[in-house]
């Protein structure tokens, strides 16, 4: 397998929302979706639990990564919106 995610800065800026948490609902995915929306490309949005397991986050990995590296740019609890779209809401 490949090497631990990169997690950036704009993953962690939400309050409560740890590197670990997000690399554990990463693991752990639940559910994904392709969200197209973002001028820079589109953003992987996966659904995971945290590492407690008493939140769903929402962890949007970059769709246009260098080989053999997932970047992780967004994290947050997951959105009823996304919960929806992968059959979670």
């Amino acid at each position: 397998m490949g090497t631990e995610p990169l997690v950036l800065q704009s993953a962690l800026k939400r309050e409560g929302v740890t590197e670990r948490d997000l690399l554990h609902a990463y693991a752990l995915q639940l559910g994904y979706l392709v969200d197209e929306r973002h001028a820079d490309g589109p953003m992987i949005l996966y659904v995971g639990p945290s590492a407690s397991g008493a939140v769903l986050l929402e962890v949007g990995v970059l769709g246009r990564p260098w080989p053999g590296l997932v970047v992780i740019a967004h994290g947050m609890k997951a959105r009823p919106w996304v919960l929806k779209k992968i059959g979670l809401g």
